[in-house]
Order: C-alpha cells, then sequence, then structure tokens
C-alpha cells in the first residue's frame, strides 16, 4: 500500500542537472533597483513636480527641449535593451519594473520576515495593511482633499479659496480628532477583519476537501490512479491547513504577550502631533496672505517659520517677538491650545484602555476562531479518513509525501499551549 501511495501522490521532478542555472543575485537585485528608481521618478513627476524638467534645468536648461521627443527616446532605448539583452532577460526586467510595488509589498518584505523569524514583526505589519485597506476610499478622499487645499494654501492668494481651503483643513482635523477619541475608548478592529476573512476562507473550501463517497466506499488498493492521488493530496492538505491555523495561533499569542501592538497607537498619536502642527500652521500661513496685519510682524522664514510658530503654540509656549493680534489669529491661537489639551486627553484615555489590555480583545478573538478551525480540521480527517491526527502525520511521513516538509515546518513551529 505504502508503495502505491508513494508512486501514485508524489509528483514527477526533473533531473537536477536538467535545471537551468539561477540567476545571480546582483542581477536580480540590479533589476529591482532599477524598478524601484522609475517608480519613484513616476510618483514624484504624477503627484508633486517635473522631476526631469527640474534635473535638466540643473545641468543644462538648453537641453530641455530633448523631453519633447521622449516618446521615441524611450521606444528607442526600449530597442536597444530588448536587442542587448535578449527576449528572455528583457521580459524579467520589464515584468520587474511593471509589478515592482507587488513584488516589495508581497515578496521582499515578507521575504525579510521569514528570514528572521520575526513573526511579531509580521502581524503588527498585517495590522497596519488591514487598517489601511479597510478604509482605503475613505483615505483617499481625505487625501485627495487635503492634498488640494495644501496646494491653494501654499500657490493662491485668492481670499475665497484660501479661506474655502482653511475650512477644509479645519473639518479634517476636526475627523481625525474623532477617530482618535473612538480609537482610543474602542480600539480598532484590525484582527476582528482577519477573523472574517480565515471564516469566510474556510466556508469556502471546507467541502473541496471532503473525498468523494466513490473514494470513501473503495479499498486503496481497488482504486484508480487518479483516486489514489485525490486522497493523498487531500490528506496532505488537511494536514497543512490545520497546521497552519495553529501555527498562526502561536504566532498570535507570541504577539500579545510581546505588546508590540501597543506601539502601533503610540506611533499613531505620534502622528496625530504632526497632522496637527502642520495644519495650524497651513491655517496661520493662509491668514497671513489673507491678512498680513494679523500678526505684529512678518514671519522669518515664510511658511516653515509658521511650523515653528504652531509648533510652540500648541505647547503653550509663546513667542516674544510673534505674536497674534488680529481677532481672529487670536482666536486660531487659542483653538490650537484647546487641540493641545484634546491631545493629551486622548494619550490619557489611550493610556488607560491599555491598562485594561482592551486592545488584546481582538487578538484573542482571532486566536478562538483559529483554535476552532484547527480542532474541525481534526474532526474532518478523523471523518474522511478514519485515523487521528498523529497517526495522518505519520502516514503521510512514511509514505513521503511530496509536501511533508511544509507540514514538518508549521509543526515544529507550534507551542504546545497553541493546540
Amino acid at each position: 500500500m505504502s508503495e502505491e501511495l508513494v508512486k501514485n501522490s508524489t509528483e514527477v521532478t526533473k533531473d537536477i542537472s536538467e535545471k537551468k542555472p539561477k540567476e545571480a543575485k546582483w542581477v536580480v537585485g540590479l533589476r529591482e533597483i532599477i524598478g524601484g528608481i522609475l517608480w519613484s521618478f513616476l510618483i514624484v513627476k504624477i503627484f508633486f513636480f517635473d522631476i526631469d524638467i527640474f534635473f535638466i534645468n540643473a545641468i543644462n536648461p538648453s537641453w530641455v527641449v530633448i523631453l519633447n521627443y521622449k516618446f521615441f527616446i524611450n521606444l528607442g532605448i526600449l530597442s536597444i535593451l530588448w536587442i542587448t539583452l535578449g527576449n528572455d532577460k528583457f521580459l524579467k526586467l520589464i515584468s520587474t519594473i511593471l509589478f515592482f510595488p507587488w513584488i516589495l509589498l508581497f515578496w521582499r518584505i515578507p521575504k525579510i520576515f521569514w528570514k528572521s523569524k520575526s513573526w511579531i514583526g509580521v502581524f503588527a505589519s498585517i495590522g497596519i495593511v488591514f487598517t489601511f485597506f479597510s478604509t482605503l476610499k475613505t483615505n483617499f478622499m481625505n487625501f485627495t482633499v487635503i492634498s488640494f487645499s495644501v496646494l491653494v494654501v501654499w500657490i493662491s492668494y485668492s481670499q475665497p479659496l484660501l479661506i474655502i481651503a482653511m475650512i477644509f483643513l479645519f473639518l479634517y482635523l476636526i475627523y481625525h480628532y474623532a477617530k482618535r477619541f473612538k480609537y482610543a475608548f474602542k480600539p480598532s478592529h484590525i484582527f476582528t477583519i482577519q477573523s472574517e476573512v480565515i471564516n469566510r476562507y474556510w466556508s469556502n473550501i471546507k467541502d473541496y476537501f471532503k473525498l468523494a463517497e466513490d473514494i470513501k466506499a473503495a479499498d486503496f488498493d481497488n482504486m484508480s490512479a487518479i483516486q489514489k492521488e485525490k486522497w493523498c493530496n487531500n490528506l496532505q492538505y488537511l494536514l497543512i491547513v490545520n497546521r497552519l491555523f495553529f501555527f498562526i495561533t502561536s504566532k498570535l499569542r507570541k504577539f500579545q504577550k510581546s505588546r508590540l501592538n501597543i506601539i502601533y497607537y503610540f506611533v499613531s498619536m505620534f502622528f496625530t502631533l504632526i497632522v496637527t502642527v502642520i495644519i495650524f500652521s497651513l491655517q496661520n500661513f493662509a491668514l497671513f496672505k489673507i491678512d498680513p496685519n494679523s500678526f505684529n510682524a512678518l514671519p522669518k522664514g515664510n511658511f516653515f517659520f509658521f511650523i515653528y510658530y504652531s509648533f510652540n503654540t500648541l505647547f503653550t509656549n509663546s513667542i516674544n517677538d510673534f505674536y497674534p493680534i488680529s481677532d481672529f489669529a487670536r482666536f486660531l491661537n487659542s483653538f490650537e491650545t484647546f487641540f493641545s489639551f484634546l491631545f493629551v486627553a486622548i494619550v490619557f484615555f489611550l493610556f488607560t484602555t491599555i491598562i485594561r489590555d482592551k486592545h488584546n480583545e481582538e487578538i484573542t478573538s482571532v486566536i478562538e476562531t483559529m483554535t476552532k478551525k484547527g480542532h474541525e480540521l481534526e474532526g474532518l480527517i478523523s471523518v474522511e479518513y478514519n485515523m487521528e491526527l498523529l497517526q495522518a502525520i505519520r502516514l503521510v511521513e512514511e509514505i513521503k509525501g511530496n509536501l511533508i516538509q511544509v507540514i514538518y515546518y508549521f509543526t515544529k513551529n507550534i507551542d504546545d499551549d497553541s493546540i
């Protein structure tokens, strides 16, 4: 029986001598560096300023005319690269450039965590990613409105436009502080979202693992080759998913005990501090453009001086030689001081939330979900294969299943208290 299982469950692998030699690491690294440079250039070009014109003006302004023919220049560069590199290397280069952000997010960064065995860092990163994408639409809309408001304050001297920009900046600040108060009392559902994803995933795949009635009823020796392969592969996949659930549970417990998730909340508060200073700097700068007589003196260094002024105001540290004199300027000054007390209040409530361990409740919920699904899988193995978990692992080990190393890895890294 074991010989036939080995014959039908293991995949045929090519001889090592037939494998293509691996590319040198520096070649792969060079492609990714090129991808990173081009994507950085593209982001700066689209969202900030014409970086190509800036550099050409810095080198030789008369060369700017060359940019009128950049389509043909790029076409020529691509043709030369294609001829020089050949089809295989050229396509790899283009693929790396096109998909560089995904390579970075879903391969390079996870690989760093994998090699360092820093599962605590993995879960911290997952939490931030889930938070961002769960509110992607809102974040994008806020970013758009704020960007236009900043642009107006920076370049415009139109009083109506500046007033509108100030209103939008003020509304965003109110919205931002409302969110921070909400999270101070009730932490975000980062891990609860992950738990819901796991539940949906399990609901979608659990029927796939069930053996067809003809396979369950048949004697193994009388099964066809396809039925034997299905029998073996299903057992291995069941074991892998079971081990994966308990593996994640184990790492989540470590993450919970490490209290690294607390850092996320304090980083968010630092971000709130920066947002407050910058928005009030923009408000005061816009007010100065509308009415320079709102302050007793000209700002030293223009906008960047207002950052210094706003920072000191937030911490109720007045500047002797620069202060507001108009009613609205004094109102802004007082209002920023009020926000400094709001900031302190949020930090206090956040600290009391952490002391009560409320931020751990959602992690515990995910741990319970994972553990429950892991035990459900053990029950499924018992029903479908009529054997216990350890028996199933020993059988896969005995037949040298092609996924046994994956099962070994997850099993070895599961703590006893997670099972």
